[in-house]
């Protein structure tokens, strides 16, 4: 081999070398932003099933209040049928933004659940009605957007300052003044 084959040889090796490492570092990044995009769907999902438990327990719930707000969204659900609710209990489900945080309450415990692009939760009616049938939140991997309970039954919404049910409370199958028997 002369001089010149093997410097040829050298510049080849190191141009396929390269070439190898450019397709490397293109995969890693590559890799990173589909990771970083799964992280952010994902996170969705999660937030859209912990808010659809909620919805779904509000619409089952014999009596429940549903306060809706700017900046929250909360469930208020008698789920042991003793007419009140307990705000210390996973009776009180709730969703607030705050510091650019969407944050699940059940009861007195807070996490914070998943980053949002804009502070407030916007709520949509169906044609001709007052009573909102979607909540939407803007979270940084997109959309949530989740439909509130609004068939017989379920929740009563009335409209006016700020969107909050008055359900009728349950009525209780004990008759007042009458004594329990043991």
């Amino acid at each position: 081999m002369t001089l010149l084959e093997v410097v040829v040889s050298i510049a080849l090796d190191g141009v396929i070398l390269a070439g190898l490492l450019a397709s490397l570092v293109a995969a890693a990044h590559s890799a990173g932003q589909s990771w970083h995009l799964f992280e952010r769907i994902e996170t969705v999902c999660r937030v859209e099933q912990l808010a659809d438990h909620a919805a779904d327990r509000a619409a089952a719930a014999g009596w429940a209040r549903i306060d809706a707000h700017p900046a929250s969204l909360s469930f208020s659900i008698d789920a042991d049928g003793d007419g009140r609710i307990d705000g210390r209990s996973s009776e009180f489900i709730g969703f607030e933004i705050g510091n650019d945080r969407l944050i699940h309450r059940i009861g007195r415990q807070r996490v914070a659940v998943a980053a949002v692009t804009d502070d407030v939760i916007r709520y949509r009616s169906r044609a001709g009605q007052a009573v909102p049938a979607l909540a939407e939140v803007s979270l940084e991997g997109g959309p949530l957007l989740l439909a509130l309970p609004t068939r017989s039954g379920a929740p009563h919404w009335q409209a006016g300052g700020r969107l909050r049910t008055e359900p009728r409370r349950p009525r209780s199958s004990r008759v007042r003044g009458a004594r329990r028997q043991t």
